[in-house]
C-alpha cells in the first residue's frame, strides 16, 4: 500500500495536512478541562478517509508507471 507514497506528493502531503489538522482538533477535545466536550467520530471517520484518498490519488503529470499502477 505504501511502496509508492511519494511518487505524488502534492495529492499525499495535502491528504496528510488534512488528516492531522481535523484529528488533532478532535484530539484537543478528549484532554480540555470541559467534561462536556468530546470528539466527534464522524470528523475522525472523515479525515481517514482524506488521508487515503490524498495517498491514493495521483497528480497530474504522473503516468501510470510512474505511479506503480502499471
Amino acid at each position: 500500500m505504501f511502496k509508492n507514497l511519494f511518487s505524488s506528493p502534492e495529492t499525499t502531503l495535502g491528504g496528510i495536512v488534512v488528516f492531522l489538522g481535523l484529528v488533532f482538533t478532535q484530539v484537543g477535545y478528549l484532554f480540555d478541562i470541559d467534561p462536556l466536550t468530546n470528539p466527534d467520530w464522524g470528523i475522525i471517520a472523515a479525515a481517514v478517509g482524506a488521508l487515503f484518498t490524498g495517498i491514493k490519488a495521483r497528480d497530474n503529470g504522473v503516468n501510470s508507471k510512474k505511479a506503480g499502477a502499471e
